[in-house]
Order: structure tokens, then sequence, then C-alpha cells
């Protein structure tokens, strides 16, 4: 019998990739999406439009129940890191489960103003009428 759980975030149109084990006091997850130059749905720069996700994040669910202090730096759970770590290679290994190559990948070019955004400001008077 196991003492963790392996659970997988995939998504087509933004290509998210992420994987996490659960144990009953640890959560450990990899987030691969920040890997790519740019988001292929929208066909603009990656950290410009996304907010920077963490490579890795770790937490304790004893104390944080609600997984909002990551401690992926924290010295004290170095140890529980590296082991859930290694063990997530093994299951990706096992499993023929690949990563994303690493920043490998750029957007496609897209038609002129295709990936331009922006908002235009809303005045405060035409709404109060």
């Amino acid at each position: 019998m196991r003492d963790y759980i392996f659970a997988e975030r995939n998504n087509t149109e933004t290509r998210l990739f992420e994987r996490a084990i659960r144990t009953p006091q640890f959560l450990y997850k990899r987030n691969y999406l920040g890997r790519r130059l740019c988001d292929p749905a929208t066909g603009l720069l990656m950290g410009k439009t996304w907010p920077e996700r963490l490579y890795q994040e770790f937490y304790d669910m004893e104390r944080d129940p609600h997984a909002s202090n990551n401690l992926a730096k924290h010295p004290e759970y170095q140890a529980e890191i590296m082991t859930l770590g290694n063990r997530m290679n093994r299951l990706m290994h096992d499993t023929g489960d690949i990563a994303p190559p690493l920043v490998l990948e750029q957007c496609e070019p897209l038609p002129w103003g295709n990936n331009i955004q922006f908002e235009l400001p809303v005045d405060a008077n035409e709404n109060a009428g």
C-alpha cells in the first residue's frame, strides 16, 4: 500500500504541465509552465502576461492546510524535499511521463496586431450618467 498520491495537471490550450505528490503530511509540486518562452494560445511572451510560477513548491499540510507558505527553500525540509523529488522522478520515468523541453519552444509568428493587447481607460464621468 502506498503512503502517497501522485497527481498531474495538464491543459492543452495553455499547455500546463504540473505534477504533485501528496503524503499525509506534505505536498510537493513541480510546475513546468515557466520552461516555455511563450504562451502558444496567445502568442505572448511568458512572464509578461502570466505570473511567474516557481518550479518547485513544498508545503507542510499539517501546519499549513491551505498550502499558503512555500517551504521549498527552507533548510529544515531539504531531506524530505529531496526524497519526494526523487520519488517523483522515479514515477515519471517509470510511466514515461516526459516534461516539456526546457525553453526550446518559441511562439509561432502571428498576423500583425493579433498579439497586441491593451485596455482602454475607463472614464468615471462616462459611467456616472
